[in-house]
């Protein structure tokens, strides 16, 4: 929201308190947090699949899944 321009002589009004950290200022700031976490331990797992050290048990081979 932006701040009306001032009269001459008026007194800025204090700006609001703002969250003790940044990750709580904006509501989608956790989910790409949550994003960065599930990329780090999804790739080097596809990775793993992909070079056939891990077998995925599942309905879906590999290549269905991704």
């Amino acid at each position: 929201m932006q701040r009306p321009l001032l009269l001459q002589g008026e007194i800025p009004a204090q700006p609001a308190s703002r969250p003790p950290w940044a990750l709580g200022a904006k509501g989608f700031r956790p989910f790409f947090l949550l994003a960065a976490a599930f990329a780090t331990a999804i790739v080097p797992l596809w990775i793993l699949v992909v070079a056939g050290v891990v077998r995925p048990t599942g309905y879906l081979e590999a290549a269905s899944w991704h």
